[in-house]
């Protein structure tokens, strides 16, 4: 983009919108293409040829060969070998990294298109594989361990278990919520001491408002003070309006209020204080500077 300075006849060169250069945007289509397109690779050349059947002792192991694992019948004596569950990791972690894939040339051509991409968000690019990845295998551990209800967690549906992989690797952050949900679930503590302080309850024994009179048409700079409020959700109304902007503090609450003209004349006003519930916790009246 360019500025044109009339005054100095100059003219000033201004970077702006995408910071790659050319040969910037090449190279990342490429990696970008290079590894979606490996982890399609390595999903196909361990897929095993069959699952064991139920009751099937020979189900644990397979006959290791690239874009040939087959199910033995019996422990192999020559050649590698794979056990059900090595591959089962594996194809969970490469179908979340494949997810994750997916999501990163959305995001990188949706943002080079549009020339905003910063520089700063490329180790985003590098990390947010590996992430997914982990993310992945801990939903496919929390499924094998029955602890989300999709299902009998003895029976293996493979294709369905990668899916799932790849959907985790899709929407990383959808996918963590939803562990964060079975977490909280779990490990939720319960908390029975009698004299505990209630993290949704707000102390409301104020002392007071200073200063108990304002002036109209200039702006009043307000303080209830008491005890320790909290970091609760508050609502603060004058008059039956809203206040947008208020400050809670360890020994009250502050804010600065433009009392308007049109309530001059009335002798008080009132003052509330609200939970996010709606419920009113506290109420003063408030006069007017004569």
């Amino acid at each position: 983009m360019l500025y044109i300075d009339y005054k100095r006849q100059t003219m000033i060169n201004i970077k702006t919108g995408n910071e790659l250069t050319r040969e910037g945007k090449i190279w990342g289509a490429i990696l970008i293409i290079i590894f979606t397109l490996l982890p399609v690779v390595f999903i196909v050349a361990i897929w095993p040829d069959r699952l064991p059947a139920v009751g099937e002792h020979s189900g644990l192991i397979y006959q290791w060969r690239w874009f040939n694992v087959q199910l033995a019948d019996h422990l192999p004596t020559t050649g590698p070998y794979m056990s059900l569950n090595s591959i089962i990791f594996l194809l969970v972690a490469l179908a979340g990294f494949l997810g994750s894939m997916i999501h990163i040339a959305t995001s990188f051509t949706n943002f080079i298109g549009a020339e905003q991409f910063k520089k700063s968000w490329i180790p985003w690019y590098f990390v947010k594989p590996f992430t997914a990845t982990g993310v992945a295998l801990i939903l496919y551990f929390v499924l094998r361990a029955g602890l989300l209800n999709l299902g009998d967690s003895n029976q293996v549906n493979l294709y369905g278990l990668v899916t799932l992989s790849a959907l985790a690797g899709l929407f990383t952050d959808k996918a963590t919520i939803k562990l964060e949900e079975v977490f909280t679930v779990i490990f939720k503590p319960k908390d029975a001491r009698p004299d505990k302080l209630e993290k949704d309850k707000v102390n409301v024994d104020m002392t007071g408002i200073a200063p108990r009179e304002l002036v109209v048409n200039q702006d009043n700079q307000l303080l209830i003070s008491g005890g320790d409020t909290g970091q609760q959700l508050l609502k603060l109304k004058i008059n039956h309006v809203d206040i947008p902007d208020f400050t809670i503090r360890p020994n009250g609450i502050s804010f600065s209020y433009l009392l308007p003209e049109e309530l001059n004349g009335m002798q008080n006003i009132p003052l509330q204080i609200f939970d996010e519930k709606g419920t009113e916790l506290f109420r003063k009246e408030i006069q007017f500077k004569k």
